[in-house]
């Protein structure tokens, strides 16, 4: 049987993997990367906007990953003159369909596109965005995601907010619900449990919030709830809080480092992949 190549998008991956700090898009991106790659009769061709291409090429070893221009500016000629500005020659010379997994979504001639969308919450709730040229990206955004022939979304509502502010018709759009993969199924042992608390200096019981900080994750409420509690039930059960600084989270980060000298609260940045699991494992 033939082998389908497919253009695997992969720059926010690529981004994340070099930073050594992967976010949602990131990890989807990864995980599906190498379940696809398990599966018979299909080539991922890992594909980068951008500078990305050698720092992909080193982390992915064998896969070489094929590079075009910056996207945002290409994408916006194409929107603007209603041709594709990419190199659909090169797209159909190295891959017969695209994924486009990280909401990079290029204007492709005689290659079908499909794209994951996980959400329409850059235009359902602008105020939870970044403001820098807010609107010109959620114009651009609704404009690729018209040239996909398909859409992926993570769940039944997103599907509904993809109609409403997409303009996309919902017999486009397929609900694929995220997955788990087989190791979060495989219990952490005990000594490394133990050992990823004793690196972090975290006490046997504790509440958990795994995430980015940024303000649609709302952590500061989670940071009031916790506050509510009796002193001594705050110290017996401290809330572990594991994710990077993302963006307007000044204030935040000011009250964990205020809370993290009483011992109620544990800012751990970003962690690794087995110590996320270990901690999951620990939290109360």
């Amino acid at each position: 049987m033939n082998e389908t190549r497919i253009g695997f998008g992969a720059t926010v991956l690529a981004r994340g993997l070099a930073q050594n700090a992967l976010d949602g898009i990131g990890t989807y991106t990864l995980e599906l990367a190498r379940a696809l790659s398990a599966t018979q009769n299909i080539a991922l061709v890992p594909t980068v906007f951008g500078d990305s291409a050698e720092t992909l090429n080193n982390l992915l070893g064998k896969k070489q990953s094929v590079q075009f221009p910056r996207f945002a500016e290409r994408a916006l000629a194409s929107a603007l003159t209603g041709v594709s500005c990419f190199d659909s020659k090169k797209a159909r010379a190295n891959f017969s369909l695209y994924h486009a997994t990280d909401h990079l979504i290029p204007k492709l001639r005689g290659v079908p596109v499909v794209a994951t969308i996980m959400d329409a919450i850059p235009i359902s709730h602008p105020q939870w965005i970044q403001q820098k040229h807010a609107g010109l990206k959620r114009w651009l955004w609704r404009r690729t995601a018209q040239w996909a022939d398909h859409v992926i979304t993570i769940s039944e509502f997103s599907k509904q907010e993809i109609v409403q502010h997409f303009g996309i018709p919902a017999s486009n759009i397929s609900v694929t619900p995220l997955g788990v993969d087989a190791r979060y199924f495989t219990r952490v042992d005990a000594a490394t449990c133990a050992q990823v608390r004793a690196k972090f200096g975290v006490p046997e019981h504790f509440f958990l919030f795994v995430g980015t900080l940024q303000p649609r994750k709302n952590v500061g409420a989670l940071l009031a709830a916790h506050a509510q509690l009796p002193d001594e039930t705050r110290k017996a059960h401290p809330l572990v809080i594991a994710g990077r600084a993302g963006w307007n989270c000044d204030e935040l980060i000011a009250a964990l480092r205020a809370e993290q000298h009483n011992g109620c609260v544990y800012w751990l940045e970003y962690v690794t992949d087995l110590e996320k699991r270990a901690l999951m494992a620990s939290a109360v």
